[in-house]
């Protein structure tokens, strides 16, 4: 089994230090404005555990990186990995550009990763498990687009052509 790492870029690393401080400012100011006792109090338990509720489910679904075998890509999470089956592989290949102009549907938009389901006039809908945009490889399967962004698209090509003879790796 080959694995991969998922690097952070610069925008990944931006995105989730500004979502930690907005969100940790958030709590930070309510606590500072709202009476622990009294009238309004319900609206500081409500605030800070929202808050780090946000955080935490964020961090959970951080993607790691992805380890490939003759039958599946593993995501690895925090704490689980998700399983992409490969089959059904048409067609793979590397695009920097690949999430150009795309709409995220639903997921993460940055908090950790890049990941959940998103739409774009070049792929049509396809689920993303992206932390690094630039490193981008597109996976075309028989019923759903991946795609995912090892620290080496290339390796990461190579090692699919050799498992996948019959998918067009390009």
């Amino acid at each position: 089994m080959d694995s991969f790492d998922a690097p952070w870029s610069p925008l990944l690393w931006t995105m989730s230090i500004f979502t930690v401080v907005v969100l940790g400012g958030v709590a930070v100011a309510v606590a500072l404005e709202v009476p622990a006792v009294g009238k309004g109090a319900w609206i500081l338990p409500l605030v800070v555990g929202s808050s780090a509720f946000v955080l935490v489910a964020c961090a959970l679904f951080t993607i790691r990186g992805y380890r490939l075998d003759a039958t599946a890509i593993y995501v690895q999470r925090l704490l689980w990995e998700t399983r992409i089956p490969l089959r059904g592989l048409t067609t793979a290949w590397a695009s920097g550009d690949a999430m150009k102009g795309s709409i995220r549907l639903a997921g993460n938009g940055g908090a950790f990763s890049f990941s959940g389901l998103y739409r774009s006039k070049r792929l049509g809908r396809y689920r993303a498990f992206v932390t690094a945009p630039a490193l981008s490889v597109v996976l075309e399967l028989a019923d759903k687009t991946v795609v995912i962004t090892p620290d080496s698209p290339q390796r990461f090509l190579d090692r699919l052509a050799a498992l996948y003879a019959e998918a067009e790796i390009l």
